[in-house]
């Protein structure tokens, strides 16, 4: 008896290259990671002006790249791997909303590596019967001349008056407060009008009874 075997053909080259493919998310969310992490690049290399390029090449570059990729697998009739390229941005982008989403941004990763270090500095802190306890650190800024200036601080308030307009706190949290401010720019947390008024300062729970002070001036 003669068996006759059917040798398959070959899979073709074309068809092997038409499928789904997460590389494309994983370039685009590394340019979304750049920019996400924009201010802290300017705040560690003070790039002032040199920010621009550093986040504007690599996203034209991005922009460039899937475009051409989409053209070129869609004339070859490969829909799954320009379907890939039309998801790119869509998935990278909904990761990066949901971090916005739960308040995990570039500023809270910061505090939540150095914890225990601020942690242990509050529990240095002398006790005191006359008012609330507070410290400043200051964690830097960005800008500079002709462009927004934004100086950031890292503040441990145990009343958590600094959440209240000023008009709200206490004389004892202002006069804390007073203490604290000495070589910082926390001065503008007790008179905004130094910097402009309070749409100038935003403060922000971190943690706790830590707060974020971002002023913009």
């Amino acid at each position: 008896m003669t068996v006759v075997t059917q040798n398959k053909l070959p899979e073709s080259r074309p068809l092997r290259l038409d499928r789904f493919t997460l590389a494309y998310t994983a370039w685009t969310a590394a340019i979304f990671l750049l920019l996400y992490y924009g201010n802290e690049l300017d705040r560690v290399f003070r790039l002032y002006w040199f920010l621009v390029p550093v986040l504007g090449l690599p996203a034209l570059g991005l922009v460039v790249g899937l475009v051409v990729a989409l053209i070129v697998n869609a004339s070859r009739r490969r829909w799954r791997r320009a379907l890939s390229i039309l998801a790119a941005p869509i998935l990278a982008g909904s990761v990066f909303a949901l971090l916005i989403h739960f308040r995990v941004t570039p500023d809270l990763i910061r505090f939540e590596l150095w914890r225990s270090s601020y942690l242990s500095q509050v529990a240095a802190l002398p006790a005191t019967h006359d008012g609330p306890s507070l410290k400043v650190w200051s964690w830097g800024g960005t800008g500079g001349a002709g462009v927004t200036n934004i100086e950031k601080l890292l503040v441990y308030d145990d009343s958590d008056k600094i959440a209240l307009p000023p008009s709200a706190r206490s004389p004892e949290w202002r006069g804390k407060a007073n203490l604290a401010a000495t070589g910082n720019s926390f001065a503008a947390v007790l008179d905004p009008e130094i910097i402009g008024g309070e749409d100038h300062i935003a403060v922000r729970r971190l943690d706790g009874h830590f707060y974020l002070v971002t002023e913009s001036f």
